[in-house]
């Protein structure tokens, strides 16, 4: 590992310690009102990682988080909310949509509260891109842990 690599991967696990932890374990609801673990996943082509986190901000929204770190590629990442149906399959309830192309390296992407009434919940992420010697789409699918409202 050169020391670059090891610099970006400290700080996608600094960003997860300042104030939720990083977990990787079998995903679970959160008590209103307290943030929600991450669960850190490579995904796709690209050597892209993403740490998909998410939390209720105490009032009922429903806030998308999300370390990224890209080290091949530049990326857009987006966000999805899903309801969590009693059977333990998802709904889509809202797209957060994207946040903006950002280069090579590490970065956090945060997007508004949204307000979907009481439920269990998990935030899904994906990134568009263009990895070495693939073609332009979009990748991802990755699931936070459960939050609930």
């Amino acid at each position: 590992m050169t020391l670059s690599h090891l610099a970006r991967t400290a700080a996608v696990a600094a960003l997860a310690a300042c104030s939720i932890a990083i977990g990787t374990g079998a995903a679970h609801a959160n008590p209103p009102g307290t943030q929600g673990n991450c669960r850190a996943d490579w995904t796709g082509p690209g050597q892209v990682r993403l740490s998909a986190c998410g939390y209720n901000n105490g009032s009922g929204g429903l806030v998308p988080s999300v370390g990224v770190y890209d080290g091949q590629i530049g990326t857009d990442v987006c966000a999805q909310l899903l309801r969590v149906n009693g059977n333990g399959s998802t709904t889509q309830v809202h797209d957060y949509g994207c946040h903006g192309w950002e280069p090579l390296g590490y970065y956090a992407a945060d997007w508004s509260a949204y307000y979907p009434g009481g439920g269990t919940y998990v935030f899904q992420y994906g990134y568009w891109g263009t990895p070495p010697g693939g073609s332009y789409g979009y990748y991802g699918g990755v699931q936070s842990p459960r939050v609930s409202v």
